[in-house]
C-alpha cells in the first residue's frame, strides 16, 4: 500500500478537481498544469485548509479524512506547508522561527533550539539564529522557512511555488538545496511548480492537471521526453502529435493526428494499426520554407504562422497545423515571416519518435 493515498474531490463552479495520488514513502512528485488548473487546490485538500465533496486521504498509515468521519484537524495531520511566501513570524527570530515546528511537538525548549541551529546549518545559514526575518534576504529567508518545515518531521511536506518569488539568482541556489535536503532527509513531497526546471531537478515523478483532472503521469523523464498531453508537450518544450496509427514501415509508423497530418517516425515500440500513438519532436528539428520544397523530407505540411515569441535560442515560430519551428532572428527576417505568412514545414522522419499514447 502507497505510503499516502488521497483520491479526495472538490467541485469548483468551473469543473470538479479530482486528482487521485499514490505517493510512496520518501518519493517527490510535482504537479504541473496550466494556471487555474487545480495544483493549489489539490494541495489545499491534502494539507485539510479545504474541505472536500468526496473522497478519503490515508497517510502513513493514518485515516486524516473519510466519508462519514471527522476530519483530523490540520494541527494534528503531520502536514507541513511552504509557498513562495516564507510566512515567517516577523516577531520572532530565524532560529525561533525554525524551532516552533519540534516544540508545537511536544520538544523542549533547549533540545528545540539545538534541533533548530542543526536544521539551520545544514541550510547554509549557520550564526544567523538570532537574525530576525527583516534582517534576512528573499533567499535567506526562504531557507529559514524550509528549515522550520524539515524540523517539524512532517509526514508529508507541499511545497507551493516554493521558488516562485526568488531572483533567477537566488533560484538555482535554493533549487539544488531543496533537492539535497530533500534527498537526505527523505521526507515524501509533493510539489506545485510552473518550472519545469524544478520538475526536472527536484522530482522523481510527475503528474500534469488540466481543468482539475489527470492528464499525464509518469517519472519525470518519461514525461518530459515523450509527454501524452499538449500541456506536457508545451512545458517540455517539443512539438506533440497524438492520432492513431494508418500504417507502418521498416522501424518507422506513420500516425494521422486529429487535425488530419500524416507525421512519420520512428517508433519507440511495435504500434499496431489503428492503436493511439503520439508523434514528439524538437521545433529546432523543424524546417521552414518560403514555399514546398521538391525532394523535401518524408514529412511536410503547408501551414501558417500565428505567433512570434522569444526562444531561448532564437525564436519560436508558431503556425495553424500545431506545429512549432526554432528559427534564428537572421532566418526569421531572410524568410520575412509575420503572423499569417504562408509556410511549408519539414521534418525528417527520424527526428521524430513515436510513441504509444
Amino acid at each position: 500500500m502507497s505510503y499516502l493515498r488521497s483520491d479526495l474531490a472538490v467541485q469548483r463552479s468551473e469543473f470538479t478537481v479530482d486528482v487521485p495520488l499514490a505517493v510512496e514513502r520518501g518519493e517527490v512528485v510535482a504537479l504541473l498544469g496550466p494556471n487555474g488548473a487545480g495544483k493549489s487546490t489539490v494541495l489545499h485538500l491534502l494539507a485539510g485548509l479545504l474541505g472536500p465533496t468526496s473522497g478519503s486521504l490515508e497517510l502513513a498509515g493514518r485515516v486524516l479524512s473519510a466519508p462519514g468521519a471527522r476530519p483530523v484537524p490540520v494541527p494534528e495531520r503531520r502536514i507541513g506547508l511552504m509557498s513562495q511566501d516564507p510566512l515567517l513570524f516577523p516577531h520572532l527570530s530565524a532560529g525561533d522561527n525554525v524551532a516552533f515546528g519540534p516544540r508545537s511537538r511536544g520538544m523542549g525548549k533547549a533540545n528545540a533550539r539545538v534541533a533548530a541551529a542543526e536544521e539551520l546549518a545544514r541550510m547554509g545559514l549557520d550564526g544567523m539564529a538570532d537574525r530576525k526575518p527583516v534582517q534576512l534576504s528573499g533567499g535567506q529567508r526562504q531557507r529559514v522557512a524550509l528549515a522550520r518545515a524539515l524540523a517539524a518531521d512532517p509526514d508529508l511536506l507541499l511545497l507551493d511555488e516554493p521558488l516562485g518569488a526568488l531572483d533567477v539568482q537566488t533560484a538555482p541556489e535554493i533549487r539544488q538545496l531543496l533537492r539535497t535536503r530533500l534527498a537526505a532527509a527523505g521526507t515524501t513531497t509533493v510539489l506545485v511548480t510552473h518550472d519545469v526546471l524544478d520538475a526536472a531537478v527536484l522530482a522523481d515523478r510527475i503528474v500534469v492537471i488540466d481543468r482539475g483532472a489527470m492528464v499525464d503521469e509518469g517519472p519525470a523523464t518519461r514525461v518530459l521526453s515523450a509527454p501524452r498531453s499538449p500541456f506536457s508537450a508545451h512545458i517540455a518544450g517539443v512539438n506533440l502529435l497524438v492520432g492513431d496509427v494508418v500504417g507502418s514501415g521498416e522501424g518507422t509508423v506513420t500516425v494521422r493526428s486529429g487535425n488530419e497530418i500524416l507525421v512519420t517516425g520512428v517508433a519507440i515500440s511495435g504500434l499496431a494499426t489503428g492503436a493511439a500513438a503520439a508523434a514528439v519532436f524538437r521545433p529546432s528539428a523543424v524546417a521552414v520554407y518560403p514555399a514546398e520544397v521538391a525532394g523535401s523530407p518524408r514529412n511536410h505540411w503547408p501551414a501558417t504562422v500565428v505567433g512570434l515569441e522569444p526562444a531561448a535560442d532564437g525564436v519560436r515560430v508558431r503556425t495553424s497545423v500545431g506545429v512549432a519551428a526554432d528559427l534564428t532572428p537572421a532566418a526569421i527576417a531572410e524568410l520575412g515571416l509575420t503572423i499569417g505568412a504562408r509556410v511549408h514545414l519539414a521534418v525528417k522522419a527520424t527526428e521524430i519518435r513515436i510513441h504509444p499514447h
